[in-house]
């Protein structure tokens, strides 16, 4: 065998090496970033932390979210221009309330609690004319209230 046939068979054995070697970087690669991706998407505790979640439709538009923010802790469902429908919320203070909104994204009922503690129920309808409010325990008027037009009907409660 010839110096430049032993050199040609060593450049041979080199490049199948070379070849080998770029195919087990190229995997080691691969197997740490989906190592690393892994554990950013399953967490080891199982526990997915976020300030919050936004559900999208097909197209993109938002349709609810579950964030924390100044306001407190809030589930919002929206239509399909955005408009939100309805919502729940826990304020900074640990109250919790439920909203129902109108087709121009007013609350038309809304269930809270009383700094008391004591729930109060309102519903209005959408152009703001009739107004029911049921209020218990201490703080405010206890009662039924009914306001139309300038009038009020009360069913006060001792």
């Amino acid at each position: 065998m010839s110096e430049f046939e032993e050199l040609e068979s060593r450049v041979r054995v080199l490049e199948k090496h070379n070849r080998s070697l770029r195919w087990t970087v190229m995997l080691t690669l691969v197997l740490s970033l989906l190592g690393l991706m892994w554990g950013r998407v399953w967490p080891s505790n199982g526990i997915v932390e976020a300030r919050g979640f936004v559900v999208t439709d097909d197209a993109g538009t938002p349709r609810g979210s579950f964030a924390y923010d100044a306001s407190g802790v809030g589930l919002n469902l929206q239509d399909a221009r955005g408009r939100w429908r309805a919502g729940l919320l826990v304020d900074p203070t640990g109250r919790p309330a439920m909203f129902l909104f109108d087709t121009v994204a007013q609350p038309v009922v809304s269930l809270t609690l009383q700094r008391s503690g004591a729930p109060a129920l309102r519903m209005r309808t959408p152009d703001d004319a009739t107004t029911l409010q049921v209020r218990l325990g201490s703080g405010a008027p206890r009662g039924v209230f009914v306001e139309s037009a300038g009038d009020t009907v009360a069913l006060g409660l001792k």
